[in-house]
């Protein structure tokens, strides 16, 4: 189906393009303690708890409680806690995704740049699919977070390609534009049917 062209590598986002968690951590934390929904709220929720490593889940629970000024007591931390191990229990492939990852494998490296917790980025070894992937790059191992351009020089750095040999598979918009500033090609991610006709069209004929 795929065949060779100047790409060399595809490098995919984890979260709603991967696979998704099945329950939407940040909408969910607004309507429990009625946040507001402001534009930077995701933003704010991945610095609170994506940019380090962490020891215990408790620890990730607070710091992301303290970022939007909620109180610390057991019952909010306990909530938050339960919250984070749930993302995680039931997150899910999306159908399709693992069949064109071995298939993309045979052919080009795989890359991996997410803005995750450390908890969470181990759902690719669950799912069985962390083996595919060349190199994977995280924002709590490197400290920055997408769209900064730190998180893409790392990944071609860890590859040892250029740019240009690099395509980018993220959800969301910001992410992509940000990847073609940096010198990828991009594509937003709508779904593995949309993906798949989407490499059809630019692998064929190059």
């Amino acid at each position: 189906m795929l065949v060779m062209t100047k790409i060399k590598a595809v490098v995919f986002d984890l979260w709603e393009t991967i696979g998704t968690k099945n329950i939407s951590v940040s909408k969910t934390l607004q309507k429990h303690f009625d946040l507001t929904p402001t534009h930077d709220f995701l933003q704010k929720y991945e610095r609170a708890i994506q940019l380090k490593k962490w020891d215990r889940q408790e620890d990730a629970a607070k710091s992301l409680l303290a970022e939007f000024d909620v109180e610390l007591s057991p019952s909010n931390i306990d909530f938050a806690v339960n919250l984070l191990s749930n993302s995680i229990n039931q997150a899910t492939m999306f159908e399709g995704m693992k069949e064109l990852l071995v298939e993309l494998q045979q052919k080009y490296k795989l890359g991996m740049l997410s803005n995750t917790t450390n908890f969470e980025s181990v759902v690719l070894t669950n799912w069985g699919v962390a083996h595919l992937f060349t190199s994977m790059v995280f924002s709590w191992e490197i400290g920055t977070i997408k769209p900064s351009a730190n998180n893409f020089k790392v990944i071609c750095d860890k590859l040892n390609l250029p740019p240009h040999e690099i395509l980018f598979v993220d959800d969301g918009i910001v992410n992509v534009e940000a990847a073609k500033s940096f010198g990828m090609r991009g594509v937003v991610f709508t779904g593995v049917d949309d993906l798949n006709e989407y490499l059809d069209k630019l692998f064929s004929g190059q």
